[in-house]
């Protein structure tokens, strides 16, 4: 699997054009976008959300943030800002899958868990610190 990411949308581009055509193409097209005090103090309150160094658990819901996610059949890449993982949600995935033909993993989130990894049912070729392929 070649890691180039050059004809790949941007997640964050299409977050941009959904909110605002003109923004978008003054940002990925033109690239003549400029921060204003608005722009920028939206940047400092969204900062936090890229630490992905931070995990927290609130009951059976864990958030981790700056998650990197890459899709190569949508041809897409970026990072989402807060994902909420839900501990039930592996009990139900495991029901539904076919060992034999699909493909599931199950990341352990935390310093502490550092590179563990579950994987069930077909294709265990998996590189830990690589973006998340969806």
């Amino acid at each position: 699997m070649a890691n180039d990411d050059s004809d790949f949308l941007m997640l964050s581009g299409l977050k941009h054009f959904q909110f605002c055509r003109r923004r978008w193409a003054l940002v990925h097209v033109e690239q003549q976008w400029e921060e204003n005090a608005l722009t920028l103090e939206g940047h400092y309150m969204h900062e936090r959300v890229h630490d992905n160094s931070f995990t927290e658990a609130r009951g059976a819901v864990l958030l981790s943030r700056g998650m990197p996610v890459r899709s190569q059949a949508l041809k897409l890449t970026g990072v989402c800002d807060m994902v909420e993982l839900y501990a039930k949600l592996k009990h139900l995935l495991l029901k539904e899958i076919d060992e034999e033909k699909d493909s599931l993993r199950f990341y352990s989130l935390g310093n502490h868990y550092k590179g563990k990894v579950e994987h069930f049912g077909v294709y265990r070729g998996l590189q830990v610190d690589e973006p998340l392929i969806l």
